[in-house]
């Protein structure tokens, strides 16, 4: 069992790194574009922003103003200021983090998956999906703390809804990432790694993995014994 262990340990160990490999691989080719399409994905970005706003029935004026003088990861001043006042709520601002690298880190994560077609299809459209729905609420909540504008209007503006949507915004986005990713993916890619290394180490000697389309997957059945096989 201690050679079938170590064996298991390095089926793991390898299956683990060339995921990491095609991860780092996949996200930096899906990051290569980023200078040529700021533009293009600026203004949607824009627009994108402007529209929750609307959504939100925040009344005023929602800007982005490029600012290459704020440095770090910051690109821009969102400025958003609601009618019938005179106060800016501004705030440094990036349309790369987390917005289009949040969406390449998913989409890298989900296609360094071995998995088959249809199902790495179906995958990255749901991660898609929630990668937008967690970004939708980011923006959203970074709206409202600017204009200080409570979604529930009936509480007013407290405190704890200024904590709540801070933490929304400040939570770091790569922990969110990860974590959509393993709700999207896991627990197939985790069975298939089972599985690869019950039959690649010999853990299971008299019994052999049932493959796709017999009596279930991963089912296991008993071989004779060698006793049988002499009769």
């Amino acid at each position: 069992m201690g050679t079938q262990a170590r064996q298991g340990t390095s089926l793991v160990m390898r299956a683990i790194s060339l995921f990491a490999a095609r991860f780092l691989l996949i996200y930096g080719l899906l990051s290569l574009p980023w200078p040529g399409l700021i533009p293009t994905y600026t203004d949607l970005y824009c627009e994108s922003v402007r529209g929750i706003a609307r959504g939100l029935g925040l009344r005023g004026r929602v800007v982005i103003n490029p600012d290459a003088e704020i440095g770090g990861f910051y690109d821009s001043k969102l400025g958003v200021r609601i009618d019938g006042t005179r106060t800016w709520g501004l705030a440094a601002h990036s349309s790369r983090y987390p917005n289009f690298s949040a969406t390449s880190f998913l989409a890298g994560l989900l296609l360094a998956i071995p998995l088959r077609f249809p199902r790495r299809l179906i995958a990255l459209a749901l991660g898609m999906l929630l990668v937008h729905v967690y970004l939708g609420i980011r923006i959203a909540s970074m709206l409202l703390l600017l204009a200080q504008v409570t979604p529930f209007p009936s509480l007013g503006w407290t405190e704890p809804q200024r904590l709540i949507l801070s933490a929304v915004i400040e939570i770091p986005w790569p922990l969110v990432i990860v974590g959509l990713w393993a709700i999207t993916i896991w627990r197939p890619f985790a069975r298939g790694l089972l599985e690869r290394v019950e039959a690649e180490s010999g853990a299971f000697p008299y019994g052999e993995l049932i493959p796709a389309g017999g009596h279930g997957r991963g089912k296991r059945v008993s071989c004779p014994s060698d006793s049988a096989r002499s009769n």
